[in-house]
């Protein structure tokens, strides 16, 4: 991973993104973007280390995260992790998507809030086309996942064989990050062919990584949904890794949808991917 693109816009509910930003950028010696949409645009383009960024800049939000995250990153050296620093006057997806594109990055990195009126309808559809629309991974965080370290990337996964190149990424993602890689399977019935399929996917997986030095969960619930909810809550510092459009027609947008709410309802960070990556 080179280059990891944060959207924000300095505001509360956007620091657990900057915090996974830095984060990830520390752990991969990824240059960090950070994409400022507060309509300041009086400020300029700038490039420089992440902590001389952080220090000099005279806004008062900066200042305010500052102080917050600071303890959060007190060993971590943040003068080695590189920064360009972009002004923006709004959150355009078609703008963010052509300069992610144009700028090679490996990672998009978001929060997601939640507002009960129409701005927050309209932030939901951007969301959804940024999901659709972008080539690059894009990691949401949404508002009930509080910033803990990564310990363990879990791959959410149907058992079917059209996953091998996004499975490849995420465990290269876990090994760049030194944490353990699972499999997490929601059940939804049991099946004569279950067992079957689900010995078949583990040997798939063993062969196209390379090891069998993974773990393998299953959660029985009645929705897809709710099970990775659910599988989620239990503990603190999990990644879960979603494959969008690996569906065709209807099923292909259902499969974005469970994403979507994922990003806004999950209690741990979401990374949803393509096996474009």
């Amino acid at each position: 991973m080179d280059n990891i693109l944060v959207l924000t816009n300095f505001q509360k509910y956007t620091y657990d993104a900057l915090h996974y930003g830095i984060f990830l950028a520390h752990k991969t010696k990824a240059k960090l973007h950070i994409l400022d949409s507060s309509n300041d645009l009086s400020s300029e383009k700038q490039e420089r280390s992440l902590i001389h960024f952080l220090k000099d800049r005279s806004d008062q939000s900066l200042k305010v995260y500052w102080e917050e995250a600071a303890p959060l990153f007190k060993e971590y050296d943040l003068s080695k992790i590189e920064l360009m620093y972009y002004p923006q006057s709004d959150f355009d997806v078609d703008q963010i998507t052509e300069s992610a594109e144009f700028s090679e990055m490996d990672l998009i990195v978001l929060s997601t809030k939640e507002k009960f009126d129409l701005s927050n309808l309209i932030f939901r559809s951007k969301l959804t086309r940024l999901i659709e629309k972008a080539k690059q991974p894009i990691l949401a965080i949404p508002p009930n996942a509080d910033f803990h370290k990564i310990e363990s990337i879990e791959y959410a996964t149907d058992l079917e064989d059209h996953q091998l190149t996004s499975i490849e990424y995420a465990y290269d993602l876990s090994m760049d990050l030194d944490v353990s890689f699972n499999f997490i399977h929601v059940k939804l019935e049991e099946t004569r062919s279950y067992d079957s399929n689900k010995n078949k996917f583990k040997l798939m997986a063993g062969e196209i990584l390379g090891t069998d030095e993974f773990g393998f969960q299953e959660n029985q619930n009645d929705s897809v949904l709710q099970g990775l909810q659910d599988h989620l809550a239990n503990s603190a510092g999990q990644l879960l890794i979603l494959r969008k459009n690996f569906k065709k027609g209807l099923e292909k947008y259902l499969t974005i949808n469970i994403a979507g709410k994922m990003c806004f309802s999950a209690e741990r960070p979401i990374l949803v991917c393509s096996d474009e990556q």
